[in-house]
């Protein structure tokens, strides 16, 4: 389907918008600043964007995807078990999160930016539904069930829940380090390596251990 003028303008103005949050900060930039890197009024601005809290979620969902690019279940090998195939895929996300540090750095604002209810406005309303439909979600989970039909996960745990556990878990620890892996580093010692040591400990605690 072909985009309309509008979209077009909007996608480019969204990519403006994403440019100035992860470079300056969301709390710091303008609406008056985007409409003049944009090169529009701010009256057109504000008729395609009501607010910057809109235009915040917009590229969240943009962050999300860079994130969250699915990787089809067959890169990881048809000849592996559940388990191994679940720290492939988890270490995948990390390095992920590690080279695309700044869309980890501006989710963490975003979430502390919104960390109360969310605006009802279309926007937010898709962001909240890519979040529950995120097919990188759907992959861990038929991991998690291969894992547990092959035997090599245990299976007294909910695949639901822990598929949102480990998802969730992982990029709040990548929030709370990465962006600040120098000063960890400076501080404790240690920077990246406590994601993964993070993530072992998870693996660890759905490994069949009798398998």
């Amino acid at each position: 389907m072909n985009e309309s003028k509008l979209d077009v303008k909007k996608r480019a103005v969204i990519e403006i918008a994403e440019n100035l949050f992860l470079s300056q900060g969301l709390a710091t930039t303008e609406m008056k600043e985007i409409a003049r890197c944009a090169s529009i009024s701010r009256s057109t601005l504000y008729r395609m964007f009501d607010s910057r809290e809109t235009l915040a979620f917009a590229v969240a969902d943009k962050c999300l995807h860079e994130l969250f690019d699915p990787k089809p279940m067959e890169i990881y090998g048809t000849d592996r078990s559940g388990f191994e195939i679940l720290r492939s895929y988890s270490s995948n996300l990390i390095e992920t999160m590690i080279q695309g540090v700044r869309y980890v750095k501006y989710l963490s604002e975003f979430d502390q930016m919104f960390s109360g209810d969310y605006p009802d406005t279309p926007e937010a309303r898709k962001y909240v539904q890519f979040n529950r439909q995120r097919h990188d979600r759907q992959i861990l989970l038929n991991i998690l069930r291969l894992g547990t039909e092959d035997g090599s996960i245990r299976g007294d745990i909910d695949a639901n829940m822990l598929e949102l556990t480990i998802g969730n878990t992982l990029l709040g620890v990548a929030q709370r380090i990465l962006p600040r892996e120098k000063n960890y580093r400076q501080e404790y010692g240690y920077g990246r390596e406590i994601l993964y040591n993070v993530m072992e400990l998870m693996l660890e605690s759905v490994r069949n251990k009798d398998a």
